[in-house]
């Protein structure tokens, strides 16, 4: 009977099962906080270009004008289908007799501060994408496949802005959605060992305990 006491009321005992438990139950992704911003680069630091047309035999006419649009976002993931990456527009600067098409690479760059390495300090990763005006369409395309910072992933989707050159509209603006997901972060294998080291530890002694009484 005093050994069953023991048993029952031994401290080791309780740290060791609760250490051995937590060893064995996986790492879940849980509601995590994420802050970020994007802007877009056509080179030398512009958020717009002007497009000229590629097409063979309608001259060089400039198709229109593409601005980007960065954003400034706090969302809760671990998964987010509605994220924003900013706003696109295009402006149709050619005749509406013109069916042309034209085309320029863009960079998107995505800085994260939260979740971050402290302070006001941040990470940065990069899309590469083009844009493509032609036809009463203007078409966003991201290369590269999904970018990640710490255990945030990012993707963006296409996008595109619809126009009817002939019909007289001159270009439009249409908001770059996407989705921002986490993964959960793993414990170190040096802290769950450290705990399974403890709770066996725990148990030895206790059985050591019981054999004496």
């Amino acid at each position: 009977m005093r050994a069953l006491r023991s048993f029952l009321s031994a401290p080791a005992l309780i740290v060791g099962l609760v250490a051995i438990v937590l060893v064995a139950s996986p790492p879940t992704a849980s509601a995590v906080t994420v802050k970020y911003s994007t802007s877009f680069d056509f080179g030398g630091g512009n958020n717009f270009i002007n497009v000229t047309n590629n097409v063979s035999g309608n001259g060089s006419t400039t198709i229109g004008k593409f601005t980007f649009a960065g954003t400034s976002q706090t969302v809760n993931a671990p998964i987010l289908l509605t994220a924003l990456f900013g706003n696109i527009s295009f402006t149709d600067l050619a005749a509406a007799n013109d069916f042309g098409s034209a085309t320029a690479n863009f960079l998107l760059k995505v800085t994260q501060t939260v979740p971050g390495p402290g302070g006001n300090q941040s990470s940065t990763n990069y899309f590469t994408g083009s844009v493509n005006a032609g036809g009463g369409l203007a078409t966003v395309i991201f290369t590269g496949g999904p970018i990640t910072i710490g255990n945030v992933t990012y993707t963006p989707s296409q996008g595109f802005v619809s126009f009817d050159a002939l019909g007289g509209v001159t270009g439009g603006s249409n908001l770059i959605k996407g989705s921002v997901t986490t993964t959960a972060v793993p414990t170190p294998a040096s802290v769950w060992g450290g705990m399974g080291l403890l709770g066996l530890v725990g148990l030895l002694k206790l059985s050591r305990k019981q054999l004496a009484a």
